[in-house]
């Protein structure tokens, strides 16, 4: 399940945008074409997924933060820019870079996700007892 949704998409950036963005090449009486969003949404999803994955469990469980709907969307849009006769736009292109870069930050732990779920094994191994013997001690080490 997608991070954003197409309604998501159309509150961000309007229909306007979107029927740009999504209509054939030529075409832009057709309106917004939601099999090609709700595709680049999925395909987001999945980048976005594989920052995350070093620290928190993936899929995030809903409410999603509204950082990664966010992110989700800027990333959906930047995809669909691409066309035949398409190129993003410079303003697309920075809103890309510093998604991407906030990602990697969150995926180095320079940044904070609040409400994810840590994934096995990313928090630290924690303290550790026994209920045996210690194998040295200062009395058995004496004289080496």
């Amino acid at each position: 399940m997608p991070y954003a949704t197409v309604a998501d998409m159309l509150a961000r950036f309007g229909e306007a945008e979107l029927t740009r963005l999504t209509a054939a090449e030529g075409a832009l009486d057709g309106g917004v074409v939601t099999e090609r969003v709700e595709t680049a949404l999925a395909e987001a999803t999945g980048l976005i997924d594989s920052y995350l994955r070093r620290r928190w469990a993936v899929p995030l469980a809903a409410p999603v933060p509204v950082e990664i709907v966010r992110a989700c969307c800027v990333l959906a849009r930047y995809d669909l820019a691409h066309g035949e006769q398409r190129e993003p736009s410079e303003q697309m292109r920075l809103a890309r870079k510093e998604v991407i870069e906030w990602l990697a930050a969150l995926a180095d732990g320079a940044a904070a996700l609040d409400g994810a779920v840590p994934a096995a094994g990313a928090a630290g191994a924690g303290a550790m007892a026994s209920d045996r013997a210690r194998a040295f001690s200062a009395e058995s080490l004496r004289g080496w």
